[in-house]
């Protein structure tokens, strides 16, 4: 989360806008406490920053666990993973990109 954050601030001196995205859950339940942590910490830096933060575990995951149908290994996202990781990603910056559009054609 600190080289995040320290990642964070350099692009925004760069005059770039980043977005984060969520640490995604495994299938592995002893790491749903860790990544529920960095995901808190995670929020916490993009929001101090004014960054955007993309959630998607609420879409590819149960009760802290990565949904089977999305992974074959219970950590790599198979295709319908993807699909619906970028669906989510899609679906959350949507707005955000287009008014970025709309300012700079302005």
């Amino acid at each position: 989360a600190h080289e995040i954050d320290k990642l964070i601030r350099l692009a925004k001196k760069r005059k770039k806008r980043p977005v984060v995205l969520e640490v995604m859950y495994t299938e592995n339940s002893n790491d749903t406490t860790y990544v529920k942590n960095l995901n808190e910490q995670l929020q916490s830096i993009t929001e101090a920053n004014n960054t955007k933060f993309i959630k998607v575990n609420h879409e590819l995951s149960n009760a802290g666990k990565l949904l089977p149908q999305y992974s074959s290994d219970g950590l790599h996202l198979n295709n319908a993973g993807y699909s619906a990781l970028f669906e989510e990603i899609r679906a959350q910056t949507l707005q955000f990109i287009s008014t970025e559009l709309e300012q700079c054609r302005g």
